[in-house]
């Protein structure tokens, strides 16, 4: 059983880095545009038309990116002061809701993102300049956040795990 779960915590781990490489390909992307107006007005006093409308969203999308390997790496903000002072029981059971808190908090984002896309698709918004529409970028930064769920549920799994498995090494 504990071989399961470090492979699915594995799997998360690695799924993600494959997430957040292609945002960092984008990342790139945005650097390359950026340097490409900076050339341009600086030759030709001409710069590329869009770029912020542009930036605005691959820029959305990148950062949404780095999200679940964040989750999946417990990489997250955590106070682990009184946990560690409380002993290895406490510090267990304080992990395993922090993970359950980090959960819920990334269900919610979710739902409301979807919400917003939704709204965005329903007025046909589109960026100012080019003329995009929003929504789709939207839904892909919903669908990244949503990939933080099963990440986030297997570390809180694994949280509650260690709790059982030291209270049980108690006993």
């Amino acid at each position: 059983m504990d071989d399961l779960w470090k492979n699915l915590e594995s799997g998360a781990i690695r799924f993600s880095r494959v997430i957040s490489l292609i945002g960092l390909f984008g990342l790139l992307l945005l650097s390359l545009i950026t340097v490409g107006e900076v050339v341009l007005r600086s030759l030709f006093n001409y710069p590329i038309l869009g770029v912020s409308d542009a930036s605005q969203l691959i820029v959305t999308v990148v950062v949404a990116s780095c999200f679940p390997l964040v989750s999946a790496e417990r990489r997250h903000i955590s106070v682990k002061v009184i946990g560690i002072k409380s002993g290895p029981r406490i510090h267990a059971l304080l992990e395993a809701f922090g993970a359950f808190v980090v959960l819920v908090f990334f269900i919610l984002f979710t739902q409301q993102l979807w919400r917003y896309s939704q709204e965005l698709a329903a007025a046909q918004e589109t960026t100012w300049l080019l003329l995009w529409p929003v929504a789709p970028w939207w839904k892909a930064v919903t669908v990244l956040i949503a990939i933080c769920i099963p990440n986030q549920l297997i570390c809180f799994i694994t949280s509650l795990r260690s709790f059982f498995i030291i209270e049980k090494a108690k006993d």
